[in-house]
């Protein structure tokens, strides 16, 4: 337990320093962008588990590792209203839950304009959306 705790400290405190005054807007965006899909990544074993104690068990207490869904839970997450099951069948350990695939894809489309840059419309979103939803989509689709 020293360990981890010694770990997350030395983490926290290796971002506070990496980040200074001459840390420019496009860094601490790729940061904050990157740490939130790898904090996905690592939710992916409980997502939409909504047991704190059953989560709890499952990472002993930190979340140190990646899980595949369902891992440590025997292979279910809750899904509250829809019954226990794997809500990403697919996906294996350090992938992204439907939050982080929604960022990725949001980035994609982003970057597809990115010769003639222009406010983010859902109605050009859309099209990429739907092919992507029908090819390759690893997450619960509601």
């Amino acid at each position: 337990m020293i360990q981890k705790l010694a770990l997350v400290a030395a983490l926290a405190i290796a971002t506070v320093l990496s980040v200074t005054p001459d840390t420019t807007l496009e860094a601490r965006i790729e940061g904050a962008f990157f740490g939130a899909l790898v904090a996905d990544g690592l939710t992916l074993g409980s997502h939409y588990e909504y047991d704190a104690k059953k989560i709890k068990q499952a990472y002993g207490g930190t979340i140190s590792q990646y899980m595949a869904p369902g891992e440590q839970m025997g292979g279910q997450t809750h899904g509250v209203g829809w019954g226990a099951r794997n809500y990403h069948p697919g996906t294996v350990k350090g992938d992204q839950t439907d939050y982080g695939e929604y960022n990725v894809l949001v980035l994609e489309h982003l970057a597809a304009q990115a010769d003639n840059p222009k406010p983010f419309d859902v109605k050009d979103f859309i099209p990429m959306w739907r092919q992507r939803l029908t090819s390759g989509w690893k997450q619960w689709v509601c």
